[in-house]
């Protein structure tokens, strides 16, 4: 089997089988930093567990004898990069978990395919234990029969060779004088957006701005090619987003599911690197005012954003298991 596989998909195979697979939940539990002694059973598995600190791919809750309960914070990776501050976000959801009494201690597990442990040592040294890819493949290969185990296997192998083969950037000149235009006009004109100065890949037209004042689960995202800036709530559905804005004037704008997360969305005319540096003083100037807006209606109601907690723990019935 050859399967192009992704982390969602890997998401969901693990949770299955720690739902359904005692001796695989033991044996995840063997291989922990703080609980290779604990006996437990999982009572709760939940995926793409969402709140106002951001997501965890998988939370596996297990209830000792005492019914004292215990927390894996899994983070699946196959070869996308780390978001900035993400490890930290795991603990601070960790530690908010043990303040709220839904676990009484917890730990964070990265699951990858080895080369991506090693290649990125610094940073998944962070995470309290690793258990790649391959060594799943290996357990569930030899303690699960049939067909099932044979395609447990092969799943787990053929997402693994992916995390090998790490990103090489690809940049050009005509990308950089683009975007090095695009940054002394948003400095000189648009300083609201705190533009950072950009080093993208060759072609790319897609850029995103997080002020100082934004919590770390929502920033701006310029769509260039799509002609769309939108205000971005992580982890938040299109409905509890509705919720918040109703009361809100917000003119001119359209709301927006966007993968897991949901956005206030303003339109300009569409551009590319393509169409060259002269485009900047025009087309890039009206994306940048589209943000600029954005993020005076965000500090404009503020209050109702933070008051509502947004983004909220936004899980659907597919996405829990308990």
């Amino acid at each position: 089997m050859d399967w192009k596989i992704y982390e969602r998909d890997v998401d969901v195979i693990l949770a299955q089988e720690f739902f359904s697979n005692a001796e695989f939940a033991g044996e995840v539990l063997r291989r922990s930093k703080h609980f290779s002694d604990t006996a437990a059973k999982v009572v709760e598995v939940q995926v793409s567990l969402s709140d106002q600190l951001g997501e965890s791919d998988l939370v596996v809750i297990y209830e000792k004898e005492d019914a004292a309960r215990i927390a894996l914070l899994i983070e699946d990776k196959i070869d996308a990069g780390f978001q900035p501050n993400q490890f930290e976000r795991y603990r601070a959801r960790g530690e908010a978990g043990v303040s709220d009494g839904r676990w009484r201690q917890f730990e964070l597990v990265l699951c990858a395919p080895r080369a991506y442990v090693d290649r990125k040592e610094l940073e998944t040294a962070k995470f309290d234990s690793r258990f790649p890819y391959e060594e799943i493949a290996s357990f569930l290969k030899e303690r699960v029969q049939g067909q099932r185990g044979a395609f447990l296997d092969q799943f787990f192998l053929s997402a693994a060779p992916r995390g090998a083969s790490a990103y090489v950037k690809i940049k050009d000149a005509a990308t950089d004088t683009f975007w090095n235009a695009a940054f002394e006009l948003a400095h000189t004109e648009f300083p609201e957006l705190e533009m950072k100065q950009p080093d993208l890949a060759r072609g790319s037209a897609w850029v995103t701005f997080r002020p100082a004042d934004f919590p770390s689960s929502i920033y701006i995202a310029l769509k260039g090619p799509r002609g769309f800036a939108d205000l971005t709530f992580g982890g938040t559905t299109l409905s509890e987003l509705n919720k918040i804005v109703q009361a809100i004037e917000k003119a001119g704008t359209t709301l927006h599911q966007t993968g897991k997360s949901a956005a206030i969305r303003m339109t300009f005319s569409p551009f590319a690197v393509a169409d060259g540096v002269e485009a900047v003083q025009t087309k890039v100037r009206e994306a940048l005012g589209c943000c600029r807006a954005l993020v005076t209606l965000y500090r404009r109601h503020r209050a109702e954003f933070e008051a509502d907690r947004l983004p909220t723990e936004a899980i659907d019935a597919s996405s829990r298991f308990v």
